[in-house]
Parts: structure tokens; C-alpha cells; sequence
């Protein structure tokens, strides 16, 4: 027990802000010490083997910048909180051992104080409660909801002094991590955000991710949570990344997706927004889904360039965006067709296709309803086991038309669709409805 004097070297129990406490500094012995009421030390140091409990109800306050950690400092939430704060100087957490929040009843465990706080090469995880937009924080360890939830809500600071990640932020063995953005505060990413098989990295209240890697282990989801938005800007997404129903997924800057990004409406409409110049490289893909009335679509305000597969079923630009792709954007729902609508930039094309425009299952509809044109010179337009459909005068230039079997490129009736300069190697057709 740590507030039994003869348990320590000197007789005197570490109790003050310049009070050094050392466990147990035997590397051939194993201590477990107990803290049962509130202490406030300066620094702390545990030994490899070596535990550190801070048991429901205790405070346990950090005055002079230092907690070296080699073996495992455990809160113990239970019937009340049990709480490691970071008071009067930046806390700095070294050693490679691991910070353990364990909660066991109404209680949880809090980190929090009014100091920045420095995890520079622990493994913080379990259930918990990280400082409530009040301090800035640093993980350079590992930090990872286990078998529950942690809560993280950045701080608002000037530039990346919200909440910086340059280790691994997220969760495991069907752990929730949630970030939020209730207070304004960013996760500024050099590191890994990680959904781990069974667990969800969960985004709400405008909750910000920029930079860095998105990574998810099998069923792990990063998600943007019903109701609510969320961005990323300039992130290497090589895992899954979903919506709920009635969201908003705002990306900006230059991205990379290797993974997925899907969009799932439900009775209300979800949306990825693109915001300014936005770009995903690589051979990701982003998938347009929607289990209601609500529409699956790609809108915002700005200029979206891809090489990924953008495909299933919904709206793809909504007179809203600027779309150049080098990729494919495919039809590819039986349960309904994917509608491309390019914003009207006059003089320059709305959609720049250098890729492949494709109906493989439902139809695909190229609309002009904004007065936005395609510019097809580099690229092509197939139809491959569904029809193209054109209307609301389109405006595609350039180019190649393909068919394949029976499908094909077909104006419908009572719309006009101009084509300039192309290549038809298919089946172009009319649909005319006699009065």
C-alpha cells in the first residue's frame, strides 16, 4: 500500500509536488503497490514487472513532468473514478510499459488534469475518458480502446496543438474508440488510426482527421456516425470507411485509398463531400449504397480528381463538383442505377473523363441537367450488360462509345443529348414514344 510509510526506503510517504516515487527499482522482484487516497507526487517510475494500482475514487496528480513507466500503471474504475491528472508541468510519459484502464462499475477512468500530456512510448488502453477538450495531447505509444470505449475530444489549439497522433490511435478486441469534435479540437495524424477485427473508430459532432493512415483489421470499420459529419484531409486510407444514415463525409486535400469509402443512406440521404481540390489516388474504391429513400451521392463544392472505382448505386457530382477521373465510375447495382450530373464551369468541362464511364448492371445516366459538359477525349463510355441513358441535354465530346450484347448508348425520349467529335463502336439509339 502506498500510504504505509515503512513500505518505502526513507519511511516517508511520497506526498508533494517534489516528491519522487520509485517502484520497486529490484529488477529481480515483482511489487504491486496500491494507492487508496489521493497523492499528488512529482515523478514516478515503475520498474519492468512492477505494477502501480490506482484504485475507484483516488486521484492520482503528476506535478514535475515525468511518469517512467516500464511496467503497468493500472486505474481502476469501480464504484467511483479513478483519475490520473497532469498538473503544474507538461506530463511526459516514457518507458514502454502500459497504462491500463480498467473499469469494473459506474465508475470509469479519466485522464485528464490542466497540463499537456506526452505519451511517448506506452501502451495506453481499456475503457476510459481522455481530458474533455481542456489539454493538448501527444500519443506517440499506442492508444487504444480494448473491450469497451474510450471517449477523446480534441482541445482547440493554434495550428496541430488539438490532439497529435505519430503512433497508433484506435481499437481493438471489439473495442469503440470515439472521436469527437464538440470542442473544435483536430486529430492531427502522422501515425495509424486503427479499427481492429470487431471494433469501430467512431467520428461525430464535425470531428476532424488529417493526415496519416486509416487502417482496419477484418470487420473493423472506421465510421461516421448517424446524424453527423465528419472530415478527413490528405489521409492513406487502406482500410474501410463508412457512413450511417443522414451523414455527411467531408474530404479535402490530396488523399490516398487503397481500401474502401463507403456511403450508406438509409431513409435520409449521405453524402461524401468534396471540399475545394480533393483527389484519391490509388485503386481504392468508393461505393454509393442505400437501404431507403435516401440517396448515396458524391456532391459538395469544388473539384473532385480520382483513379478509383466509384460504383453501386446513387448520384455521382449533383451539379455541385467538377469531376476528373482517370478511373472508373461503374453502375453496377441491381438494385438501381447511378445518375452523373457534372457542375457548370462554362468554357471548361464539368467532368474530364480520361477513364471509363461504365452501365455493367443498371443504368447508367449522364445528365446536363446543370449545363455541365463532358469532356471524353481521353476516355470511354460503356455500356456492358446495362444502357447508357442520355438526357436532360448532355453534352459529351470526344471520346469512344462501346457496346457490348444488347445493351446500348440510348438518348431518351423527349431529351436531347449532343455528341461532338466521338467514336461509336456500339449501339447508339433513340427512344421515341409515339403521341
Amino acid at each position: 500500500m502506498w500510504t504505509i510509510s515503512g513500505n518505502w526506503n526513507d519511511n516517508i510517504v511520497p506526498n508533494s509536488i517534489l516528491s519522487y516515487a520509485q517502484i520497486d527499482g529490484n529488477s529481480s522482484q515483482n511489487t504491486v503497490v496500491t494507492i487508496d487516497s489521493d497523492i499528488t507526487v512529482g515523478s514516478i517510475a515503475i520498474g519492468i514487472g512492477d505494477q502501480l494500482h490506482v484504485q475507484p475514487t483516488v486521484s492520482l496528480n503528476v506535478a514535475g513532468g515525468t511518469i517512467n513507466n516500464s511496467g503497468s500503471l493500472i486505474l481502476q474504475g469501480g464504484a467511483g473514478n479513478a483519475i490520473l491528472n497532469a498538473i503544474n508541468t507538461p506530463l511526459y510519459i516514457t518507458g514502454n510499459g502500459t497504462l491500463l484502464l480498467n473499469t469494473a462499475g459506474p465508475g470509469t477512468c479519466y485522464i485528464g488534469g490542466n497540463q499537456s500530456i506526452y505519451n511517448i512510448s506506452n501502451t495506453i488502453e481499456g475503457v476510459g475518458i481522455l481530458p474533455q477538450n481542456t489539454q493538448f495531447i501527444f500519443n506517440g505509444g499506442t492508444l487504444q480502446a480494448k473491450s469497451g470505449g474510450i471517449l477523446i475530444d480534441p482541445v482547440s489549439g493554434v495550428g496541430s496543438n488539438d490532439f497529435q497522433n505519430a503512433g497508433t490511435l484506435g481499437a481493438v478486441a471489439n473495442g469503440i474508440l470515439t472521436i469527437t469534435g464538440n470542442g473544435g479540437g483536430d486529430v492531427w495524424n502522422t501515425g495509424t488510426v486503427l479499427a481492429g477485427n470487431g471494433s469501430e473508430v467512431q467520428l461525430h459532432t464535425s470531428a476532424n482527421i488529417i493526415g496519416g493512415t486509416l487502417s482496419t483489421v477484418g470487420t473493423g470499420v472506421i465510421k461516421v456516425l448517424d446524424n453527423h459529419t465528419a472530415g478527413f484531409s490528405g489521409v492513406n486510407n487502406t482500410g474501410k470507411i463508412v457512413t450511417g444514415n443522414n451523414t455527411t463525409m467531408i474530404f479535402s486535400g490530396v488523399n490516398e485509398n487503397s481500401g474502401s469509402i463507403n456511403v450508406n443512406a438509409g431513409t435520409n440521404a449521405a453524402s461524401l463531400y468534396i471540399s475545394g481540390s480533393t483527389s484519391f489516388a490509388g485503386s481504392g474504391v468508393i461505393n454509393l449504397d442505400t437501404t431507403g429513400a435516401g440517396v448515396a451521392a458524391i456532391t459538395g463544392s469544388g473539384t473532385l480528381v480520382t483513379s478509383n472505382i466509384i460504383q453501386g448505386r446513387g448520384g455521382v457530382g449533383q451539379n455541385a463538383i467538377a469531376i476528373v477521373n482517370t478511373g472508373t465510375i461503374v453502375s453496377n447495382s441491381a438494385a438501381g442505377g447511378l445518375t452523373v450530373d457534372p457542375v457548370s464551369l462554362g468554357a471548361p468541362a464539368g467532368l474530364t473523363n480520361n477513364g471509363t464511364l461504365l452501365a455493367s448492371v443498371s443504368a447508367l445516366a449522364l445528365t446536363g441537367n446543370g449545363g455541365g459538359w463532358i469532356d471524353n477525349g481521353g476516355g470511354k463510355i460503356v455500356a456492358s450488360g446495362a444502357d447508357v441513358q442520355l438526357h436532360t441535354n448532355v453534352d459529351v465530346r470526344g471520346g469512344t462509345l462501346i457496346t457490348t450484347g444488347s445493351s446500348v448508348v440510348r438518348a431518351l425520349s423527349g431529351h436531347t443529348a449532343n455528341l461532338t467529335n466521338v467514336t461509336n463502336t456500339g449501339n447508339l439509339a433513340m427512344i421515341i414514344t409515339p403521341n
